[in-house]
């Protein structure tokens, strides 16, 4: 990790409204629904899909020739 010393005592970070008003102080998001839906579902797809490699990437073990009375 690099480290970026500016002797501030603080992390230099500040809130950049999106269409910010005189009501509505933290502004407006541009995503809409319809793309958070979409995220959303991508994301959900992901993590399925990181889930069954990790169940199904272990090893499995079966027992074959054996009998029912065994």
């Amino acid at each position: 990790i690099d480290r970026d010393v500016h002797n501030l005592g603080v992390v230099p970070v500040i809130r950049m409204a999106n269409r910010q008003r005189t009501a509505d102080r933290v502004g407006k998001s541009e995503i809409t629904p319809e793309v958070m839906s979409i995220t959303d579902a991508a994301c959900r797809r992901l993590m399925g899909m990181e889930v069954a490699s990790e169940f199904y990437g272990a090893p499995q073990r079966y027992i074959l020739g054996a009998s029912e009375s065994a």
